[in-house]
């Protein structure tokens, strides 16, 4: 996937037109992807906590190509923001929009930065962490959040295996490159300028497959949705306390409440179930025909024994 990179307050607003035409098809109740986000910045310039904020359009029925824009907040500072489209609408307004909605992967840091730097308190806010946590079958398996290549890799790398393994591989060459083996934070690379086709690279591998994670998990959390987004909420509001400090790679605990553990665990039984009782209900049919198609066996039989 080759990204935008966005260093111009025209092609902010150009930018926001887009988020705009989206907003317009919501509006007509045609179902469209959600807005995905990530960002970046450097621990050790406390004076720029944000280098990038990455930005990707799914791909839907009526846009049939993902996009994806790299903002650089650290050449466009508020303006980034605060630069008005047609609308004269901004990104921190779409931002602040409870009905605008927008993904993150642990939206904490993202938060953090946002509300301290440039004022912005997210709403609308799903984060994909949360939603794989209550996703998983078992309290046991549940007990600790997982993080993005833990994730990506239970959900891509049975069904979109060449596809994960490059990933993976840009994935792990940008830690090595790009992160200080110490504290594991970003280095110095992310504001030099111009931007380094490595720095490009990173940023994009943490935003791409969201959407196909916000599409497997969206479909299994059923009745833990409420609390997921309470768990959400609670996340951003914590976040934008100026002293707020991640835990960053420590193993941490998920939110859930024993009685919320439980309830999880009951409706996974539940769909479990009832997928076995459909699969149970489908007629059976022989290996050959359930891999290659059964037109396709009755057409290699009637060859084979026609003698073509």
């Amino acid at each position: 996937m080759k990204p935008v990179l966005l260093d111009e307050p025209e092609q902010i607003a150009k930018l926001i037109g887009e988020l705009e035409d989206y907003q317009k098809l919501l509006q007509r109740n045609v179902q469209i992807p959600q807005l995905y986000m990530s960002t970046m910045g450097v621990k050790l310039h406390p004076t720029v906590p944000v280098s990038f904020l990455t930005v990707l359009l799914g791909r839907c029925l009526l846009f049939d190509t993902t996009r994806c824009f790299i903002i650089d907040v650290k050449t466009l500072g508020a303006k980034a923001f605060n630069t008005p489209g047609t609308s004269k609408r901004t990104l921190k307004d779409i931002l602040c929009d409870e009905t605008s909605s927008k993904v993150f992967f642990d939206v904490r840091n993202a938060s953090h930065v946002l509300s301290t730097s440039f004022g912005i308190s997210l709403k609308g806010v799903s984060d994909l962490q949360l939603m794989e946590n209550a996703w998983r079958r078992t309290s046991k398996s549940r007990e600790f959040l997982g993080g993005l290549v833990e994730c990506v890799q239970s959900t891509l790398r049975h069904t979109y295996f060449i596809e994960f393994a490059s990933w993976m591989k840009t994935y792990k060459e940008g830690n090595l490159y790009l992160r200080n083996e110490k504290d594991n934070s970003l280095c110095i690379m992310f504001n030099y300028r111009p931007v380094r086709d490595q720095v490009k690279e990173y940023c994009v591998a943490n935003i791409e497959h969201l959407q196909k994670l916000s599409k497997n998990y969206s479909t299994k959390v059923l009745s833990g949705e409420d609390w997921v987004r309470d768990a959400t909420r609670k996340r951003v509001v914590e976040s934008q306390d100026p002293d707020f400090k991640h835990p960053g790679l420590q193993q941490e605990l998920a939110p859930w409440s024993e009685k919320q553990h439980e309830s999880f665990d009951k409706t996974y039984r539940s769909s479990s179930a009832l997928r076995r009782w459909e699969i149970e209900r489908q007629p059976r049919q022989p290996i050959l025909e359930r891999e290659v198609g059964r037109d396709f066996v009755i057409d290699w039989l009637s060859r084979l024994f026609s003698g073509h």
